[in-house]
Parts: structure tokens; sequence; C-alpha cells
């Protein structure tokens, strides 16, 4: 059964924000008052009680208010989330309205992928691997990977971007 963990890194630091602090698309982390930091969602399989596999990892540039809180229902979430699905929908877009790509309009310019520090790295990998060996030891290059799969994806998304406006 997979479960999720929100990471947060900030000068060598890593805060886990555990579920009983997420409330209503809020979370809530008062030593992170005022500062962007970055986020890692990790999706993992659980094998007796303890995480054991990378599922998928996703990073994120985030900014926690004067409250301490990190509002992820926000509108500017909403805009990335409405790009992104222009991209995954562009073809189903394309037959459903039988017109030709050309005839639709261009694709807007895609959100850049967030790319973790080599600093920000060594710091997930030591907290990983103090709190969830199991994690590390079963993929020791899925960060690696996840960062390089993100740079393919935003290159080919780049590339339909422009096709979009020929």
């Amino acid at each position: 059964m997979p479960s999720v963990k929100c990471l947060y890194v900030y000068n060598n630091n890593v805060y886990e924000i555990p579920r009983s602090r997420i409330k209503d698309g809020k979370k809530i982390e008062k030593k992170l008052t005022g500062k962007t930091v970055l986020e890692m969602e990790i999706i993992y399989s659980i094998e007796d009680r303890k995480p054991k596999k990378f599922l998928r990892i996703l990073f994120n540039r985030v900014t926690f208010n004067s409250n301490g809180i990190y509002d992820f229902g926000s509108d500017s979430l909403t805009e990335q989330n409405r790009v992104q699905l222009e991209y995954a929908f562009r073809d189903i877009t394309e037959a459903l309205s039988h017109h030709k790509k050309s005839e639709l309009s261009p694709l807007p310019i895609p959100k850049a992928p967030i790319i973790p520090s080599e600093e920000e790295i060594v710091t997930i990998k030591s907290y990983l691997n103090r709190k969830y060996p199991n994690l590390l030891n079963d993929s020791p290059y899925a960060i690696e990977y996840t960062i390089k799969k993100a740079k393919e994806n935003h290159k080919e998304k780049i590339r339909v971007m422009k096709d979009s406006y020929r």
C-alpha cells in the first residue's frame, strides 16, 4: 500500500510535516515562517509498516507565510496545474475538437522543473539514510533519476510548445 511523506529542506535542515499538521489544504510549520524552501514529496510503498521503495518523487519550491503556513490550494498552484493539464490533454483536445494541432491555440511556456542543489540532495540523502534507510537501500539513485527525467520531460514539453506555434 502506498503512502506519502512531505519533506522540506532549508539551510541544511530537513523538516518533515506530519499529517496532523496538514489541515484544509494548508501545511503548518512554524520553524519555516516566511521562508522559501525545497519541498520533496515522496510517494512510497510500505513493507512491514516501514517505507520500502520509492514510487514517485516530486520537487517544488514553496513559501511559508508569516504564520508558518503553506497553502497548497492557492491560485498560483491552480495556474501551474492548468498549464500541466494543457500539455497532458493536448492530443485528446485535438481528437475531440476535430481540429488540427495547428488550428488549436498555442501552448503556454512550460514551467521549468525544480532541481535541488547538490547541497540539498546531500542533506536529503543524509536525512533519508538516518530516518528511512530502506528507501535509499532499495533505490540509491532514485533522486538523481527523478531529476534526469524531469529535465528530459521539460525538454519534450518545450519541443511540443514550439510545435504548437507552427
